[in-house]
């Protein structure tokens, strides 16, 4: 597979950074749930990197889609793509949460609402459980809820002429969002009418953006993206006041350090570039894989001593690096080859090369 231009492996970096700012975020969480004495660092800006996720996720779908709009075909190839990219790994990830509830109700068995819970986290739908809240049953899906979703939408839009097609699903998730703050919306309407969705719509305008050809250099770059994470860090300490409003508060932010990745073209390659290319690789392995190891972790640890008990950096350590470890292992031997024969077995490269061949970005 030939390597990406520079200026977008710099998404591709990206993507990899967002994925460690979630994992450290949620290494927080463990430290706290885990009831290690002291506290943990304030790293609830690391829980931004969804953020980023987000704004990627709309640049990219207008990005790879520039000359696609208003093609026939093309909508169930876009999201047969974008499907084989995102449900074999989560399905197995699941799966194996549903095992280990299933062994852990035991001759109870569970009750027909579970398994419509299980049902809705295959399907990438939120759905109201027992403990009050409505995540899918593994609870990293939330994202991923939300990024079915706007596959969906894009979808419903791709039939149009690239114009009218991006008008029409700003208009449409503007008028959603809009919706949501000021009505009293009946569930499960209310759930998709989240602020987050700003931050994809964030993403759509850069990708206009760039296929305008609009750049910057590596001082605005850099000044872009250091005011992001800024606005990240010195946000964080107010969230419970702003968190309904997520998306007009970190989505600006979001937007700053994917614009600058994006609209930054670097000079050269090297090695440390080569390595944060492959961190970002596996990032959606990252993404996915790393609570499962904090839980797996606990268990183990949890049969010879106490978790708390564990040296702090010790146990920090061991979650982080071995995380990463178990999110490359992943993508080389489980994601990649899924994806890759899934492609394979139906055509879909060849099939969407054939479909966008002899357009421009503009037509």
């Amino acid at each position: 597979m030939a390597a990406p231009p520079r200026h977008l492996s710099n998404i591709q970096i990206l993507r990899g950074i967002a994925a460690v700012m979630v994992l450290i975020y949620h290494i927080g969480n463990e430290f706290g749930d885990r009831g290690f004495p002291g506290s943990f660092p304030d790293v609830g800006a690391g829980s931004a990197g969804v953020d980023i996720f987000f704004v990627i996720s709309g640049f990219i779908m207008v990005h790879s889609t520039a000359a696609a709009f208003g093609r026939p075909g093309a909508p169930g190839l876009f999201l047969a793509r974008r499907a084989v990219r995102l449900v074999p790994l989560y399905w197995l990830v699941t799966t194996v949460f549903v095992a280990v509830t299933l062994i852990g109700a035991g001759r109870n068995g569970v009750t027909a609402e579970t398994a419509r819970w299980f049902a809705a986290s295959y399907a990438f739908l939120f759905y109201p459980h027992g403990d009050g809240g409505d995540f899918p049953l593994y609870a990293q899906g939330w994202t991923l809820n939300f990024e079915m979703f706007f596959y969906a939408c894009f979808t419903a839009v791709l039939p149009l002429r690239r114009g009218v097609a991006l008008w029409a699903l700003v208009a449409g998730f503007a008028l959603l969002v809009t919706s949501g703050l000021v009505l009293s919306l009946p569930w499960p309407i209310d759930r998709w009418a989240n602020t987050n969705i700003v931050e994809f719509i964030l993403g759509l305008a850069l990708a206009e953006a760039y296929g305008r050809g609009i750049r910057i250099g590596a001082a605005p770059a850099l000044l872009l993206a250091l005011a992001g994470f800024a606005t990240f860090a010195l946000t964080i300490g107010s969230v419970d006041d702003w968190l309904p409003y997520r998306g007009f508060v970190w989505g600006p932010p979001a937007l700053a350090v994917v614009a600058a990745a994006a609209l930054y073209r670097p000079r050269r390659a090297g090695p440390l570039r080569h390595a944060f290319e492959a961190l970002g690789d596996a990032s959606y392995a990252l993404y996915l894989v790393h609570y499962a190891y904090f839980v797996a972790l606990a268990a183990v640890v949890g049969r010879f001593i106490t978790v708390a008990d564990v040296p702090a950096p010790l146990y920090g350590a061991a979650c982080f690096f071995g995380a990463i470890a178990l999110a490359f292992a992943t993508y080389r031997y489980v994601e990649r080859p899924m994806t890759r024969g899934l492609n394979r077995a139906f055509g879909l490269v060849r099939r969407w090369q054939a479909l966008t061949e002899g357009r421009t970005a503009r037509d």
